[in-house]
């Protein structure tokens, strides 16, 4: 691929916003408590974080795209992200699966640790597409969500069709909105998998980064902040609706209409200030956290599984708030003592902290 591309700050600053927004959406701030303020508050701050993963897939496909524009070999950088994708859902599907969490203390004190291990893989073997599209944790779906994009971005890319990926994308997006949160207004329409998972998702948003890479100006920063909050206050109306005619919960919405614009907009805002995390303390060490955002992404739900029970039993608002907190440094920090104990220029699957 030639000389690698310097760093984009704000892309990195982004990223350790976005990261937190995701482990937000895994926690749940506030699920202990029935109170409808606190239900709001719930449904509120879930919504909000869902820019989240769009973003991550817009920003692959931004940085997919430039590399394309320089002229970089198709199937060279396909098999560099296949593999920084591939290997670590294998890995940790593998480590999730064998690796105790706390919900299953009582079942290994009962059953032993060899028998709940052998229960988790029955039950993953039962199931095996979601096995396929998912791995041992249901998070790990975002890899192979993002490989599937990179399939079909670089095939189109290589047939002369790049202009077809964002149509392509549009249509995966409109099923899987149908097989997903939408699916009352079609009754009978179920594919038999999560459409949130695989192409459905993921292609769209790649394919809009991968606009961007094609502009050459930086967005305006008023417009990309009206997108932002646009794409905000339908995520937020689009799930409240959704729960209240089809009985769905707001917090079990991943994607409706709006995130395309709520994810579109915080991409242009990260590239509409190129050099935010370049100055400032706080902003520094958020763009720094930021490019180890991969390896936060792994290792997160190991953090979340043990803290839950005990954030849980507390009952309190100071705990609620500091759960996702917790999470992400202890998340961070793992991935820091990995990084400074692994041997010098070695390259390692197991925590791909850096992207």
């Amino acid at each position: 691929m030639g000389q690698r591309a310097k760093r984009i700050a704000s892309i990195d600053f982004w990223r350790a916003v976005a990261i937190f927004a995701v482990i937000a959406i895994h926690t749940t701030p506030f699920r202990v408590f029935q109170q409808p303020l606190w239900v709001a508050l719930r449904v509120v701050i879930n919504q909000s974080a869902r820019f989240a993963v769009p973003y991550f897939f817009i920003v692959s496909g931004y940085l997919w795209g430039r590399k394309m524009r320089a002229g970089a070999k198709p199937f060279r950088v396909y098999g560099a992200m296949s593999k920084r994708l591939l290997l670590p859902f294998l890995i940790w599907s593998v480590l999730y699966v064998v690796l105790p969490t706390a919900v299953d203390l009582d079942a290994m004190r009962t059953y032993g640790y060899q028998t709940v291990v052998h229960g988790k893989v029955d039950a993953l073997l039962a199931h095996p597409w979601a096995l396929a599209l998912e791995g041992g944790k249901v998070h790990l779906w975002f890899l192979v969500a993002l490989f599937c994009a990179v399939t079909l971005a670089t095939l189109l890319y290589v047939l002369r069709r790049p202009g077809a990926l964002l149509p392509l994308g549009l249509i995966l997006y409109g099923v899987g909105l149908l097989g997903g949160p939408y699916a009352g207004l079609v009754p009978g329409f179920h594919i038999g998998i999560n459409t949130r998972d695989g192409p459905f998702v993921s292609t769209v948003f790649f394919a809009l980064g991968w606009h961007l890479a094609r502009r050459d100006r930086p967005p305006a920063a008023r417009q990309a902040a009206a997108i932002f909050l646009l794409g905000w206050g339908m995520q937020v109306a689009e799930s409240l609706w959704l729960g209240r005619h089809f009985d769905i919960q707001p917090t079990q919405v991943d994607a409706v209409v709006g995130t395309l614009a709520f994810g579109y907009g915080a991409a242009l805002l990260a590239l509409a200030y190129p050099r935010l995390g370049t100055n400032g303390t706080l902003p520094k060490l958020l763009a720094r956290a930021g490019r180890e955002t991969m390896g936060v992404y792994l290792v997160h739900i190991f953090f979340v599984d043990w803290l839950r029970l005990w954030i849980d039993a507390r009952h309190r608002v100071l705990w609620e708030l500091a759960y996702p907190v917790a999470v992400y440094l202890l998340s961070l920090l793992s991935v820091w003592v990995y990084g400074s104990v692994r041997r010098p220029g070695a390259k390692s699957q197991l925590i791909s902290g850096r992207g």
